[in-house]
């Protein structure tokens, strides 16, 4: 092992020793710059059992790791693209290595300086899950700056060919090391990487119904555009995907883009064409395609164009708006302000005078939260039917999580008593509906599942009274449209979930639309006599909810949850930042226990 260090550190290469589970005996990282031949000689007197090569500052390995292979899995496919991407001749002077686990290390060099990236991924089956987050297996990942691997003559591993060593290692040019990024990552079958990465949309064109935007995406595949302007198809990738090269080059040359057909998405690799491009890709819909295309990446000019094409509904020019509405009721103009005056309305309204002999009947609490500890402790009512009930914080603070275990105390059968960390519900039999706007087929799942976890309910059976949905791939109006729907068509409604209130709204920032929408949703909520819980995001300015929208929720809400998390910590922080009618309980720390549970720290 001494021998093979001095020999790579008279190469410029930087070696470690390496113990038990392949990790290094000394501490490394003051070697990532360089290495002398005493500083060799000194760590690698420890007698280590294996020897590894430092990357980064020039070196770079594409890790292929076959043991997570499935049977649709092919090595054979990803070498044949390497090859693609590259060309033959240059592939053949790659340095390949065989590792113990049956996988392979492709090591180049290269001016390209980028930390360790996940390349291709897939999903975890049940049978291999060593928890409930364990969702992704690693195919393929490079090994840049910050990292190492193991190298021959290490035990298991060893030279693709007796042709290679490390003192024949390429130097690939920029475009050539990209390219076999870019192959490696059309492997990748998490369908996450279509959307987690999608660019922004600055504006839309909006109609009376169906937005502009939304009309062109539903009329149009992303695929048919770039065909039009000579991105050329090469072979179909896992999961269905196709993948795609520039014009300008071969299809040897290697791909530039990857198509998701069944979400209508192009992840594009390649940092030579038009669309901007970050990380491992940037993930573009047919109208941004179109924008990029048609008019250098400007989304606004490129709406208002598809606009006057007929793309979405139109907006009414009779209708008036708030503002010209206020200034035509408050004309001195009798027979102006009459237009605009519902006089059947307002009669309506007049006939419904207090009448102080008559008390209202008092409202019945359907949801509770503990207060005080120990023998003092005891359930208060925060929440009844008609009732607005917010969670607000940051991203990844607990929030969504907060908000589902606190609705699982409406499902039917629980086996908590209707009960979950500090909460209590009174069930009365209602249906329970839950409307996610955010998160993917797989997440909404995991969502589902663990308020069943929370209320010790199996996961193999459907409460009879839980109604969940998922309306990620609908536009703001259809989603706004479909709740109204399933309220309508839904009876004897307990309590509804709405995680992603801001994804209804399209501008929070709008204090008309914020109003209309608020009131809109507690006029359902009160008129049916149900719970409504909202998840919303804060602003990272200010810790308070976004926009309009926000300020209107925590107005007009019975009670709010605060939820916060520390950096690092394990667990999250629920406030009560306000309780109508009564003094705030203390704040609690939950987290996810072993089992997935939340449960009070």
């Amino acid at each position: 092992m001494l021998q093979e260090a001095l020999k790579l550190n008279k190469l410029g290469l930087r070696v470690l020793p390496i113990g038990d589970n392949k990790r290094p005996l000394v501490p490394w990282r003051e070697y990532q710059n360089g290495q002398t031949e005493q500083q060799v000689r000194e760590i690698f007197s420890k007698q280590p059992k294996d020897i590894a090569l430092l990357t980064g500052n020039g070196i770079e390995v594409i890790d292929i790791d076959v043991k997570y292979f499935l049977e649709h899995h092919r090595v054979e496919d990803v070498f044949d693209l390497l090859i693609e991407a590259i060309g033959e001749e240059d592939f053949r002077f790659l340095v390949i290595t065989k590792t113990r686990s049956n996988g392979y290390h492709v090591i180049y060099k290269t001016d390209v300086q980028d930390g360790n990236q996940k390349l291709a991924s897939r999903y975890t089956l049940e049978e291999e899950k060593k928890h409930p987050k364990d969702s992704h297996r690693v195919l393929i990942e490079t090994r840049g700056e910050g990292g190492y691997i193991l190298i021959p003559p290490s035990e298991g591993y060893d030279f693709d060919s007796k042709l290679f060593n490390l003192s024949t290692l390429p130097q690939l040019s920029t475009a050539q090391r990209n390219a076999l990024i870019s192959a490696c990552m059309t492997f990748d079958e998490i369908d996450e990487s279509f959307t987690q990465t999608k660019a922004p949309l600055p504006m839309e064109v909006q109609g009376a119904g169906k937005s502009t935007i939304d009309a062109y995406n539903e009329a149009h595949s992303c695929a048919e555009l770039l065909e039009a302007y000579g991105w050329q198809r090469a072979r179909g990738g896992n999961r269905g995907n196709i993948h795609y090269v520039r014009p300008g080059k071969s299809l040897r040359d290697g791909h530039s883009a990857g198509y998701h057909p069944e979400k209508n998405l192009v992840r594009i690799f390649s940092t030579s064409t038009c669309f901007p491009v970050e990380g491992s890709g940037s993930t573009y819909n047919p109208f941004q395609v179109y924008a990029h295309l048609e008019h250098g990446g400007d989304y606004k000019q490129a709406a208002r164009k598809l606009y006057q094409m007929g793309y979405g509904d139109r907006i009414s020019k009779t209708k008036e708006s708030h503002r010209q509405t206020v200034s035509h009721l408050v004309s001195e103009n009798k027979q102006v302000s009459e237009k605009v005056t519902n006089e059947e309305l307002m009669k309506k309204i007049y006939s419904k005078r207090i009448d102080i002999r008559v008390k209202p009947k008092q409202k019945p609490k359907t949801l509770y939260m503990k207060t005080g500890v120990g023998i003092t402790s005891s359930f208060v009512g925060i929440a009844g039917g008609g009732d607005l009930v917010n969670v607000f914080g940051g991203e990844k603070s607990g929030k969504s999580s907060l908000a589902a275990c606190l609705s699982s105390c409406f499902l039917a059968g629980s086996k908590t008593g209707q009960t979950s960390l500090q909460f209590r519900a009174d069930f009365e039999g209602k249906n329970f509906l839950h409307f996610d706007t955010e998160q993917n087929e797989n997440d909404h799942y995991k969502m589902c599942t663990q308020m069943l976890v929370q209320q010790k309910l199996s996961i193999t059976k459907h409460p009879t009274n839980l109604f969940s949905f998922s309306l990620l791939a609908y536009s703001k109006i259809e989603r706004l449209s479909f709740i109204k729907y399933a309220i309508d068509n839904t009876p004897n409604i307990g309590a509804i979930l709405l995680d992603g209130i801001v994804d209804i709204c399209r501008n929070y920032n709008d204090l008309e639309e914020s109003s209309d929408l608020v009131t809109f949703l507690m006029n359902m909520a009160s008129q049916r006599k149900f719970v409504l819980v909202n998840v919303l995001h804060h602003a990272r300015s200010t810790g308070q909810a976004r926009g309009h929208l926000g300020t209107e929720l925590l107005n007009k809400a019975a009670c709010n949850f605060r939820i916060t998390k520390e950096q690092g910590s394990p667990y999250s922080t629920c406030a009560v930042k306000n309780i109508r009618g009564l003094a705030p309980p203390d704040s609690f720390d939950f987290m996810h226990d072993a089992n997935g549970t939340l449960v009070v720290v």
